[in-house]
């Protein structure tokens, strides 16, 4: 799934990014439960740290480390919720239909989580002075 340079996800892309996490997490089920080498995470955070923010201003730096913390531990809480949703249904303790309740919720509160994150940042850099940069030590 490509970046989508700090915009909030789209439904489009929530709804494909949750596919890719359910379908990396049954891979790793399949995985655990045969034995086999489980497949590596399908998006990895560390690929929207590739640009140099060196020449930025230290408080926005701080704003978009904050920001890009907040989100993976977001992920991070979606994966171990999602991940125990599906063992429920895998031991039959949940049915589908409920799943794909929680899943419908889950959704609506990471996009409501994701779209204050992005607020967030948007506020915090808006009262920078992009043009004085930071001090290089």
């Amino acid at each position: 799934m490509a970046q989508n340079s700090g915009q909030p996800l789209t439904d489009e892309q929530f709804d494909t990014l949750l596919v890719e996490l359910s379908t990396h997490h049954k891979h790793s089920l399949e995985a655990i439960t045969t034995g086999g080498i489980r497949p590596a995470p399908p998006w990895s955070a560390t690929s929207s740290t590739d640009d140099d923010f060196s020449k930025l201003p230290d408080d926005a730096k701080k704003a978009l480390a904050d920001n890009l913390e907040d989100q993976v531990a977001l992920l991070a809480d979606d994966k171990k919720t999602i991940v125990g949703l599906l063992l429920q249904v895998h031991k039959k303790e949940i049915t589908q239909e409920h799943l794909d309740e929680k899943l419908d919720v889950r959704k609506k509160e990471d996009i409501d989580a994701f779209t204050a994150l992005e607020n967030k940042l948007t506020e915090a850099l808006k009262h920078q002075d992009m043009l004085t940069p930071s001090p290089r030590t």
